[in-house]
């Protein structure tokens, strides 16, 4: 019974421990070096980057956001918190 317990409690922390690394690598902002013209703020962006809350960020992590709910302002695969990001985003 006690060995059933420790192996539940292993799975679980293991479970945890994963999770968790999804979290991270999902959520690692980028940078939004991508502005043409010196700065994000509706400007255009340069090819390759998309227009998201007003910065530029790379196609890939296409949604702009600027932080808040611990995690850190940038751009994302996804956004974190729904609303959080800009309602459009425009690829150049």
């Amino acid at each position: 019974m006690l060995i059933a317990k420790s192996y539940l409690a292993a799975a679980f922390l293991w479970t945890m421990v994963l999770a968790l690394l999804v979290v991270v690598a999902c959520v690692v902002p980028t940078d939004t070096t991508g502005t043409s013209g010196g700065g994000g703020g509706g400007s255009a962006c340069n090819s390759g980057y998309c227009l998201n809350n007003g910065k530029c960020c790379p196609r890939g992590t296409s949604d702009y956001t600027y932080g808040g709910h611990g995690y850190a302002a940038g751009c994302y695969a996804s956004c974190p918190y729904v609303g959080d990001c800009g309602a459009s985003t425009q690829c150049f």
